[in-house]
């Protein structure tokens, strides 16, 4: 079952966080960044609550610029300096992606900022995007 939300309108949508839950792939087209979760999806408390007969999950944004910006967050090596970041180039989200877990969006107008984490660090997707659509694959 595919459920839209624009970011575009008057108001802006509340759009489920598929917390904790792990990304099996990503892919990047000039229209779309494509987010597809691992099977087993239905025992994490987010999930749960919004959908409990999910089984994965697939979220396709709608690029409304195909220009965006990728940083990864790395914990530093020495006590007491701050983290640094890393600018990813947008051609390697895909191949960077696999096994990170989605913890969380911030929406905007025609905006989102999605934030994943594997092991110590975070990588930030900073995006123009007009729609959003998750469709819920059921089993």
């Amino acid at each position: 079952m595919a459920e839209r939300y624009l970011l575009s309108g008057r108001t802006l949508p509340v759009m489920p966080v598929p917390h904790d839950c792990v990304i099996e792939n990503i892919e990047v087209t000039e229209e779309y960044i494509v987010f597809r979760f691992e099977n087993g999806i239905h025992d994490r408390p987010a999930v749960k609550i919004v959908h409990p007969g999910a089984r994965s999950l697939v979220i396709k944004y709608r690029l409304a610029d195909p220009c965006f910006y990728v940083y990864r967050q790395e914990e530093p090596t020495v006590r007491g300096r701050m983290p640094g970041y890393k600018f990813v180039e947008q051609e390697e989200l895909p191949g960077t992606a696999k096994g990170w877990s989605y913890l969380c969006h911030y929406v905007g107008y025609n905006a989102i900022i999605i934030k994943l984490w594997r092991g110590r660090s975070n990588l930030f997707i900073d995006a123009r995007v007009d729609e959003a659509e998750y469709d819920w694959i059921e089993g």
